[in-house]
């Protein structure tokens, strides 16, 4: 059995991931294209919808309740976790099937001792602890309950820092009503002059646009697509551990590329083609 599938499969999921990227640009062009469209249709202008007070509001009082909710850890991790949504394979994992092949025959001509350069030139914290685990000449048994743990641990950390970003859906069209509301507050304190209650009570309800808007387009998408990525990224670490646990074990690469497929046929669609198979370019 060749490792030409699997090879082109892994391909796919990083495809798959840059695909997503463009979809996130496509995604924030069109929505905000199709409400800045309908308001000019409906004698809107650009510029009646860019209220900076009602925005600071917004996003502000937005961000103030999700830090109170979050704890530090998870708030930063959200943060760092933000690029994900946009940048290429900042989510996926850097080791192919090619990588782990090599590390067969390495394993095989040199033993055990030689993973420790293979350890210095990973990135990814988790497959450097599998790698280092391996290199210390842990055995099977024991490299896969740790590795377990430690990617249970990871999913759990990663999955509270996308309930931030799902928290701050939550709380921005209550916060664009309480702007809104103060907007009407300081009409009320106005309502002696009645040429501008119009255009007062209509810039006092821009903040509802905006908690409405950031939540629906903002908020909720970036934690949904944050979620899958988690997802796909915990099932990169598995495989990992899989294949890890297979060379601990000194499998044959046969039994090693069968082991892999079974995570490999759930992770990406197959509908997706790519032609770049080549392995992560780390110096061996």
């Amino acid at each position: 059995m060749g490792y030409g599938w699997v090879n082109q499969t892994l391909a796919r999921s990083a495809h798959f991931i840059s695909i997503m990227d463009i979809l996130t640009i496509l995604g924030i062009i069109i929505g905000v294209g199709a409400i800045v469209i309908g308001n000019s249709m409906e004698g809107g202008t650009v510029s009646f919808l860019l209220q900076p007070v009602p925005l600071f509001i917004v996003v502000g009082g937005t961000v103030g309740a999700a830090m109170v909710q979050s704890c530090t850890s998870s708030f930063k991790r959200a943060l760092a976790m933000l690029p994900w949504v946009f940048f290429r394979h900042r989510a996926a994992c850097e080791i192919s099937l090619v990588d782990v092949m090599e590390w067969n025959r390495v394993l095989r001509d040199k033993g055990v001792i030689a993973f420790e350069q293979y350890a210095e030139n990973i990135r990814d914290p988790f497959v450097k602890r599998a790698v280092t685990l391996m290199a210390d000449g842990q055995s099977a048994e024991k490299i896969e309950s740790t590795l377990e743990i430690e990617l249970e641990e990871i999913h759990h950390d990663e999955m509270l820092a996308v309930q931030v970003y799902e928290s701050m859906g939550g709380y921005s069209p209550t916060v664009g009503l309480i702007g809104a509301i103060l907007g009407l507050i300081q009409v009320m304190q106005n309502i002696t002059n009645p040429e501008h209650l119009g255009q007062g009570i209509s810039i006092a309800f821009v903040a509802t646009i905006y908690g409405l808007l950031m939540a629906n387009m903002v908020f909720i998408p970036l934690a949904k697509k944050l979620e899958m990525l988690v997802n796909l990224r915990a099932r990169h670490h598995e495989m990992i551990t899989a294949a890890i646990v297979a060379l601990s074990r000194r499998e044959n690469p046969q039994q090693i590329t069968s082991r892999l497929e079974a995570y490999l046929s759930h992770m990406v669609n197959p509908r997706y083609s790519l032609t770049d198979t080549k392995p992560s370019g780390k110096k061996k």
